[in-house]
């Protein structure tokens, strides 16, 4: 008698009959179904969260800025001219100052004064990036929609990644004491020595604070060529960015406060959210 456990009429390397192959793989199937909507849900939060994280960070910066000098708004203002800051918003940070009047102008950008908060060292030269203005998956998306060399940093110093919120209107804020207010200046015409924009400066933070709920009113938003139609930012503001929201059905944004949330993209944009 052997020690053989093989059962009679059963061999002992028995294969898969198709019946059972064609069930494992149905199986395999549905469960892909499942999971791989489920995988796309879990990256797009995970970039949700990556933006909300930047933009929060960049309102602390704001803050910073605005309590390191003397409660004033990013712009500049000074004997040679006032200069307030455009609506598009890059994430790269320029050392000088003046690029040749105009848009080139660095004081008329966001990063100018923001760049020291955001990782930028202050020795640096630029163009330098900005990590809190960055979003690699904004920028992946942009390489195929744009002329902008993404992986060239002077080239990519163009792209607009975020908007800001430079004119409070009176039609929508009924507390203003104008028709128009600008938190962050105004550029102004083109002149000066130099070429360089003389405006008006940015005001106090303590001044809009004063008119405005400061939780209600953002100040930056995830730009996109679609957002000209629930706010004041024009197509030329943002026409070096992507040609729609990129999360669909939401920007994410960030208020005046500090705070930061999904904005959903049917929003008006031009009053209080």
């Amino acid at each position: 008698m052997n020690g053989s456990s093989t059962r009679p009429g059963r061999s002992a390397g028995r294969a898969f009959t198709l019946i059972e192959l064609l069930t494992v793989i149905a199986i395999i199937g549905v469960m892909a179904a499942i999971l791989i909507p489920t995988v796309g849900k879990v990256r797009e939060m995970a970039r949700v969260s990556t933006t909300t994280s930047n933009l929060r960070q960049a309102g602390q910066a704001l803050l910073a800025y605005v309590a390191d000098n003397r409660d004033r708004l990013p712009g500049s203002s000074g004997p040679g001219g006032s200069v307030g800051l455009i609506n598009s918003v890059n994430y790269q940070f320029e050392r000088n100052p003046q690029g040749g009047g105009g848009y080139s102008d660095r004081r008329c950008r966001l990063g100018y004064y923001l760049g020291a908060y955001g990782g930028v060292r202050s020795d640096a030269s630029g163009p330098v990036d900005i990590p809190m203005f960055r979003d690699p998956a904004w920028e992946e998306r942009m390489r195929g929609e744009s002329s902008i060399n993404m992986d060239s940093p002077t080239s990519r110093n163009w792209a607009v990644i975020f908007a800001l919120n430079t004119r409070l209107k009176r039609a929508y804020h009924p507390a203003l004491p104008a028709a128009t207010l600008e938190p962050f200046g105004n550029q102004g015409a083109v002149g000066g020595a130099g070429g360089v924009p003389n405006g008006a400066a940015p005001m106090r933070y303590g001044q809009v604070s004063a008119l405005l709920p400061m939780s209600r009113v953002w100040w930056i938003t995830q730009a996109d060529q679609d957002l000209d139609q629930v706010s004041d930012i024009t197509d030329n503001d943002v026409n070096a960015s992507l040609r729609s929201p990129y999360f669909k059905t939401k920007r994410v944004t960030g208020f005046f406060d500090g705070s930061v949330r999904a904005v959903a993209i049917t929003q008006n944009l031009r009053g209080p959210i």
